[in-house]
């Protein structure tokens, strides 16, 4: 009101206090607020005093979150700047200082190209991926669009080996509780092996049950073979080995029978292991029929039955069965082959010609035979006219039943057996065998010097008896009766080898060599000088005229010698074997050699080896000589 001036003092009062500031630079108040500019801060927090509020300019705090790679772990770094913060009610401003904070871990990647958080998910793409297993810290999830591996199997072949090869590729697999991504590298694997294949397209396999099925399309002509623990399958197209049976074939009129034969084919094995190839073979021809109308020609084992429907009336046969021609095959002609026929002709009027080899021809009808070259056999079993054309002395007639008489027809052999007639053509002069309900015999025209007695004990041989052989094994019907044989009157030198009766054996006008064999012998060489064996038992041997040469062999032989024998020699003369000598003037045993020897008139006896044996002789009613040696 003007009418006082108050006077007052020097104070001081603190209207407001600003807490954690460095500088009062730029404070500023207005009103109740209080200003702290960014000059003034201190990177602490700032308070104020009450009943005021502050404001500031200070640069406020930011928050970044970004990726960062360290080595191969992805880190997800979340960056907080340095800066301050107005509280709501502006009592304060607080500091926030530089700040970094791990929030995600990726580890197993190459780069964070395309690596990005969603939420909890972090996606990996393709681009970060390392070829290894990623993995993410706790609280966070994966997800990715990686390839993921994928398996492929297939047949490669390398010459007649096929394989079967798993391949995997690389690829990234997401667990499934989206906690990793597992890496799978590239790999192939041999699932099995199948060897001897010429292709992979006839292949099927099965991985569950492990086998593998092999069709036509890959099979080969040799073995197939599988490892690795599968077994093999035979596809339904795959050929099995099958057996063809033996069959006639007819072409013309030539009817051919050829053996079974196998096609080519395949075989599992027991254990499935393998499959054996097996090459096809080859029909042979087992018999051939020329002159056949029809190739239903019946075959029984090695018997083929020949009708007169099947056939011409000219047939030739070759191969080794037995042709079996019906009754009703007539007035026809059968001709066999160069080897070894068995031709049976039931019916009449047939002609059959063996051909070369060894023939068996069986006669059940009637007809002309000819046997051809080699050994035949002729068999009978007919009452009809047969005839022989070409009988040779290897052959052999067989009469089923009877006993044939034998007779003459001009130069020809007949054969009579009941009402059956074999007729041998020139037979009459041949050796002819036939064998009957009697045995076997041998016919021989006796114009060549040999004479039989009636009873067959005896036989002379005449002097048109021109062989140098004479041997009993050769007459079969008489080898075993024979007890004589007198060879007296033939006149050239003659081999006489007796049987093993005890035979009286005398030798011709020539050089003898005659064998008693094993019975007691009676041996006169007669002229010539002979050679004789006496053979076993007790044999009695008379050298005759001329130097001869004795032999006992075995048992108590008596050796004969009369004046003017001639020079004999005693070859083997034994204890118990006797001398006799019918003689007058017998000189006294010289020793020489080994040998001894009696002086006998002009002639002889030598006693090879008898120097050291003890030698009687005996005069001819058996008695003791003077003469002895003593060694």
């Amino acid at each position: 009101d003007g009418k006082s001036i108050s006077y007052t003092p020097n104070s001081n009062k603190t209207l407001a206090t600003v807490s954690g500031v460095k500088s009062v630079s730029g404070i500023s108040l207005n009103g109740k607020v209080i200003n702290v500019p960014a000059a003034a801060l201190n990177g602490t927090n700032v308070t104020v005093s009450d009943g005021y509020t502050l404001a500031t300019n200070g640069t406020a705090p930011t928050t970044k979150a970004a990726w960062s790679l360290n080595g191969t772990n992805a880190n997800y770094v979340q960056t907080t700047s340095a800066g301050y913060t107005l509280a709501s009610d502006g009592k304060s401003i607080s500091y926030t200082p530089n700040s970094s904070k791990t929030l995600a871990t990726v580890s197993g990647v190459k780069s964070v190209s395309g690596i990005s958080l969603n939420g909890k998910v972090i996606n990996v793409p393709a681009a970060a991926l390392n070829g290894t297993k990623v993995t993410v810290s706790d609280g966070y999830t994966l997800a990715t669009n990686g390839t993921a591996p994928s398996t492929t199997n297939a047949w490669s072949l390398s010459g007649t080996t096929a394989t079967y090869v798993q391949t995997t590729s690389a690829g990234y697999t997401l667990s499934s509780d989206a906690k990793s991504i597992s890496y799978t590298p590239k790999s192939s694997k041999t699932l099995v092996t199948v060897k001897g294949v010429k292709s992979t397209k006839g292949l099927a396999i099965d991985t569950t049950k492990k086998i593998v099925t092999v069709a036509k399309a890959s099979l080969n002509a040799t073995k197939v073979t599988v490892g690795n623990g599968y077994t093999l399958a035979l596809a339904s197209d795959a050929l099995k080995p099958t057996t063809k049976k033996a069959a006639w074939n007819l072409s013309g009129t030539t009817a051919t029978y050829k053996s079974s034969y196998k096609t080519a084919g395949y075989t599992l094995a027991s254990n499935k292991k393998s499959i054996a190839y097996s090459k096809a073979t080859t029909a042979k021809n087992l018999a051939t029929v020329k002159g056949a109308k029809s190739k239903s020609i019946p075959v029984s084992g090695k018997r083929i039955t020949l009708k007169n429907s099947l056939l011409t009336k000219k047939v030739t046969v070759s191969g080794g069965y037995e042709y079996d021609f019906a009754a009703d095959y007539k007035n026809a002609t059968i001709t066999g082959s160069s080897s070894a026929d068995t031709i049976i002709a039931c019916g009449s009027k047939v002609s059959v010609n063996g051909g070369k080899g060894d023939d068996t021809i069986k006669i059940l009808g009637a007809g002309t035979v000819k046997g051809g070259a080699g050994a035949d056999i002729f068999y009978y079993k007919s009452s009809g006219k047969n005839v022989i054309s070409d009988y040779a002395a290897e052959d052999k007639i067989s009469i089923a039943s009877g006993k044939a008489a034998t007779s003459t027809s001009g130069d020809d052999l007949v054969l009579t057996v009941g009402k059956g007639k074999i007729t041998v053509v020139g037979g009459k002069s041949k050796t002819v065998t036939y064998i009957d309900a009697g045995g076997e015999h041998i016919y021989k025209d006796t114009a060549d010097g040999v004479k039989f007695n009636a009873a067959g004990t005896g036989v002379t041989l005449t002097a048109d008896y021109s062989e140098s052989v004479f041997d009993l094994t050769d007459y079969p019907d008489y080898k075993n009766k024979v007890v004589t044989i007198n060879a007296a009157k033939v006149n050239n030198e003659l081999k006489i080898i007796a049987n093993k009766k005890g035979n009286t054996i005398t030798g011709s006008k020539d050089d003898d060599y005659i064998e008693g064999r094993e019975g007691a012998d009676l041996i006169k060489g007669g002229n010539g000088n002979d050679t004789i064996d006496g053979g076993k038992n007790n044999d009695k041997i008379y050298g005759g005229a001329g130097d001869d040469s004795l032999w006992g062999g075995e048992g108590e032989d008596i050796f004969l010698y009369r004046d003017g024998d001639g020079n004999d020699v005693i070859a083997d003369f034994e204890l118990g074997d006797k001398i006799q000598v019918i003689a007058k003037d017998i000189g006294a045993p010289t020793a020489a050699k080994g040998d001894v020897t009696f002086k006998v008139g002009d002639g002889k006896i030598v006693i090879k080896g008898g120097a050291d044996k003890y030698i009687q002789l005996y005069g001819e009613n058996g008695g003791e000589l003077s003469q002895r040696y003593k060694p």
